[in-house]
């Protein structure tokens, strides 16, 4: 459809319609025809290659010669503004291997029995939660830990930075222990 002639209204309506702007104002393919009858080249210019847009994104768009097709290329130039990177905290504990050791020793040392001298359960079951607390705050304190986030995009959610950081996860104990 060549906006440059305003034959075929189809494309003007869209845009009209749907508040689109075509950034695109001079031909994007150019065509060059001999005419034998008359001993004369004709040229032909028309506007099909567009790039509509609603907002004020484009800062600048170009036409560039194509020296292999009738066809022109087509540059432009989008503003875009990136996010500030947002840091997200977590609250952890350093629980490895060595730490679950340690916590388990820990627990075998409590007497539990002496716990369960009332008869109320949610009492019970408060002490004896209290001290699994207290074992793992002396083992592994809650810290806060500020992760970074690498990649700011919308389509990163916390599900994807987790599969990207299980995925890595498992590369590196792969390449450490190297079995393959």
């Amino acid at each position: 459809m060549n906006i440059l002639n305003g034959e075929n209204l189809n494309i003007l309506s869209f845009m009209n319609n749907n508040e689109l702007i075509n950034v695109i104002e001079s031909p994007t393919r150019t065509c060059w025809k001999y005419n034998n009858g008359i001993n004369e080249t004709n040229k032909s210019e028309t506007l099909i290659d567009v790039v509509l847009h609603n907002g004020n994104l484009v800062e600048q768009a170009k036409v560039v010669n194509c020296p292999f097709s009738d066809h022109d290329f087509i540059v432009v130039n989008i503003k875009m503004v990136k996010p500030q990177e947002a840091h997200k905290t977590i609250k952890c504990r350093n629980l490895n291997n060595k730490n679950l050791e340690i916590v388990n020793d820990l627990l075998d040392k409590i007497n539990f029995n002496r716990l369960a001298n009332s008869d109320d359960i949610n009492k019970k079951w408060g002490l004896i939660k209290s001290e699994i607390v207290k074992v793992l705050d002396e083992v592994g304190p809650i810290k806060t830990v500020r992760l970074r986030n690498k990649n700011i995009f919308p389509w990163f959610d916390d599900e994807l930075l987790y599969a990207r950081y299980c995925r890595d996860s498992n590369y590196k104990n792969l390449v450490k222990t190297g079995n393959y």
